[in-house]
């Protein structure tokens, strides 16, 4: 994806034209919406379909959801407030009594997809990251360091000597944390590979550069990016 509203678009595309996920591990349906485990729904919460709600996340009472909307794990949408054709990503928490209408909200930030805009809320009663997924992070973190540090001192020196025989350009990437791009190198094989050319991809050594990334924390080996 290029921009912020091709990922929103995207969303809205593939939960209303296509069946919702009744089937993934965890995953149940009623007639208004597909949620994930651990997910508390309170009283008097109303929803038009279709809604898609992750893991962990607690819809309080007297909230109105018209969909599309996707809401992602471990979320908390606090009393009376409406969403209608948005996304709510991860670790999010929305204050009570807000309207949120055609936007992306990621923990402190809403993001206007079609404007390509973007604001920073500083009231963490309205908007902010949801403490409660802290952990969870920080072990993904850990996980992120240990793992990609120890696969790139394994790769790095046969990386080194073979990499002067492979063509490479710079892609763009958007990354989930949105609005923001980084730009990586990407290594292409010819149409008759060398004995070089082979090994370099048969030992995936065309991925350290985003294994730097990772250790960089613009990208994580397991989920979202961040």
């Amino acid at each position: 994806m290029e921009s912020v509203k091709e990922f929103f678009e995207l969303n809205m595309q593939t939960i209303s034209e296509k069946n919702l996920p009744t089937d993934l591990p965890g995953y149940g349906t009623d007639e208004s919406m597909t949620v994930g485990m651990g997910v508390s729904l309170f009283d008097s919460q109303t929803a038009t379909p279709p809604v898609l709600i992750g893991n962990e996340s607690q819809i309080e009472k007297n909230v109105t959801i018209k969909g599309p909307v996707v809401i992602g794990d471990n979320v908390i949408i606090s009393e009376n407030s409406h969403l209608e054709r948005c996304v709510i990503l991860d670790n999010t928490y929305i204050g009570q009594n807000l309207n949120i209408s055609g936007k992306i909200v990621d923990a402190g930030r809403i993001i206007d997809p079609y404007l390509d805009l973007s604001i920073n809320v500083t009231d963490e009663w309205l908007v902010s990251g949801n403490p409660t997924g802290a952990i969870g992070n920080l072990v993904q973190r850990l996980f992120d360091i240990s793992i990609s540090g120890f696969l790139l001192v394994s790769m790095f020196p046969l990386f080194t000597v073979l990499r002067t025989a492979i063509k490479s350009n710079m892609v763009a990437y958007l990354t989930d944390r949105l609005g923001s791009v980084i730009h990586v190198v990407k290594f292409d094989c010819s149409n008759n590979p060398s004995i070089c050319e082979r090994l370099f991809f048969k030992l995936s050594l065309h991925k350290v550069p985003l294994l730097l990334k990772v250790l960089q924390q613009n990208f994580s080996l397991i989920g979202n990016r961040h």
